[in-house]
């Protein structure tokens, strides 16, 4: 961290935010894939029934939850970067 600096290192902040909104993408498809596993795992019974209720209504969820949340910090993040470069007069 630079000392004196005040506002965005607009460069970096983009970088990061193109990194949240990668990694937004990663989840989703992990959890794809992992859901696609799940329903192709021979287990029978109520565990296997309890497990995959909690998959579908609790962990994907939560999963979709960070996706979201990585977005919304993408988003943020660049329109910080925008407000500091007209600041700026970059």
């Amino acid at each position: 961290m630079a000392t004196g600096l005040k506002g965005m290192n607009t460069e970096q902040g983009r970088k990061l935010a193109t990194s949240c909104t990668s990694d937004a993408q990663q989840i989703l498809t992990i959890t794809k894939d992992l859901t696609r596993q799940l329903q192709e795992t021979e287990w029978y019974g109520q565990d296997a029934d309890t497990f995959r209720n909690s998959w579908t209504s609790q962990y994907t969820k939560a999963l979709k939850q960070v996706a979201t949340a990585l977005e919304g910090a993408s988003a943020h993040l660049k329109k910080e970067a925008a407000a500091q470069d007209q600041a700026s007069g970059a």
